[in-house]
């Protein structure tokens, strides 16, 4: 074969492998789920971006806003989406050329005394032919992974809505229970006067008195445990919002808000689209087939190129010519250009191993990804099915109090006319007011359950990223 006939040959593997570098592009995702084509219940209303503002408690939307700017967990996060998308800038560098500058400057003497100093500058550059893809599969890889630490950011901001919208919907509940037993207690007082006065006259028992002591202290005793809760949750809500505990104030006119109207669900299909864990996970996907081709182009060879060229100086700068005629720097230099293949031959199956490793791998988070979409789907069926028997749960306990207030009007008068024993007006008083109580308990749950439900369908707003922190060393 001649040299002609050489190159020839050369040219042509080259062009093959050009042509044949998009055999390992990762392939579109096809899934098993098909969504269903509705919910079981919706709204008219579509629910806003920044979710909790459908609430419309304007002392909701400060602690909210607050603790998506100061929450260490979130800022945490907006960490770890900065080192995602750092790692994507540098596996996606090599696929642009490396260049680099050098100098060098020499100084020798010989036996005789002679001295000869020597001086150059250069430039080199290197770069990967990426025939098979695989630098391209590696940052391809490396950017859906920023796409889903973008989108594991919405989740956790989401997350953290959800938290303080329960944990405070949760304070005001107990402090309304707090209230509540207060008067609870002025009014259990008020019985125990007429009981023991009854006493007196000789018209009640004594064991009447001191079961009707005893539901005062019985109600007194719950507001310790209401106090600690008020207590914890203050101080679950300052953690929330990056401050220390006890160290948040919050007013005293503040209670449970009444519930806007169901939101709008919309279609399945749309809620693949909008849900951020959803979006995080395909990201994923992706990024583990974009491994498997990487993985795949590891068994083919590579072509590296490389080249410099080098200027000697020293000959204009020891000449002291260069202010004169600066063109002289490149007068004296040295191009050089090389190629290197290199092909595995053997390695044991070691590579071959890293494609099914990352074949597995794929396989995995695919599932996941599946999950995550069924997850999606139940969880917003869940808050709906919820919310649906939650509602008629406290319209029963209302229409059960009610009805025991009418219990208590006419069986204090009997009991004052000596037609009824004490027992009965102390069980439906007990009664009526354990009523009272688990209505304010199930008012707030109700409202968990349509923050559930927000959080469900919830797709994220525009949030401004934070300042990066930094290591601040104290002297004191």
């Amino acid at each position: 074969m001649n040299t002609l006939q050489y190159g020839r040959a050369i040219l042509t593997g080259i062009f093959l492998m050009l042509i044949t570098g998009c055999l390992f592009d990762p392939q579109p995702i096809e899934l098993k789920i098909q969504p269903p084509d509705s919910f079981s219940l919706s709204g008219q209303q579509a629910l806003p971006d920044k979710w909790w503002e459908a609430f419309e408690d304007e002392a909701l939307d400060r602690l909210i806003e607050r603790a998506l700017e100061d929450n260490p967990t979130l800022l945490a996060t907006w960490d770890r989406l900065r080192q995602a998308e750092a790692i994507a800038v540098r596996d996606g560098a090599p696929r642009f050329p490396f260049l680099n500058g050098n100098s060098t400057a020499s100084r020798s003497r010989t036996d005789l005394g002679t001295q000869t100093d020597r001086f150059a500058v250069g430039v080199s550059v290197a770069y990967e032919l990426d025939l098979w893809g695989r630098v391209r599969a590696f940052g391809s890889a490396a950017n859906f992974d920023a796409q889903a630490s973008q989108a594991d950011l919405t989740v956790a901001a989401i997350t953290l809505s959800s938290q303080m919208a329960k944990t405070w919907y949760n304070l005001l509940e107990q402090r309304g229970q707090l209230a509540l037993l207060e008067k609870q207690i002025a009014t259990n007082e008020k019985v125990l006067q007429l009981v023991t006065l009854r006493f007196r006259q000789g018209v009640a028992a004594a064991a009447d008195v001191l079961r009707q002591k005893q539901l005062v202290e019985q109600t007194r005793g719950k507001t310790k445990d209401v106090r600690a809760q008020i207590g914890t949750l203050s101080h679950q809500l300052a953690i929330l919002l990056g401050k220390p505990p006890k160290s948040l104030e919050i007013p005293d006119n503040q209670a449970l808000i009444r519930l806007p109207p169901l939101p709008s669900t919309g279609l399945p299909g749309e809620l693949i689209q909008r849900r951020p864990d959803v979006q995080a996970t395909f990201y994923q996907v992706q990024a583990a087939d974009a491994r498997v081709a990487a993985a795949i182009a590891e068994r083919f060879p590579r072509i590296d190129l490389a080249g410099s060229i080098t200027t000697n100086l020293t000959p204009t700068l020891t000449s002291g010519s260069f202010a004169a005629a600066p063109g002289g720097l490149f007068a004296n230099w040295l191009a050089t250009v090389s190629a290197q293949i290199v092909a595995p031959i053997f390695n044991a199956g070691a590579r071959a191993a890293q494609v099914d490793l990352n074949k597995a791998a794929r396989s995995e988070v695919l599932h996941n990804y599946e999950f995550t979409v069924l997850q999606a789907f139940q969880e917003v069926e869940n808050a709906l099915i919820r919310e649906t028997q939650q509602r008629a749960k406290t319209s029963s306990l209302e229409d059960q109090f009610h009805i025991a207030t009418q219990v208590i009007e006419r069986l204090r008068a009997r009991y004052l006319n000596g037609a009824t024993a004490y027992l009965d007006v102390l069980n439906a008083l007990n009664s009526q007011q354990e009523l009272e109580r688990e209505i304010l308990t199930a008012r707030r749950t109700l409202i968990d359950f349509r923050v559930d439900l927000a959080k469900a369908l919830a797709g994220g707003w525009p949030m401004t990223k934070p300042e990066i922190r930094q290591l601040t060393i104290s002297t004191g």
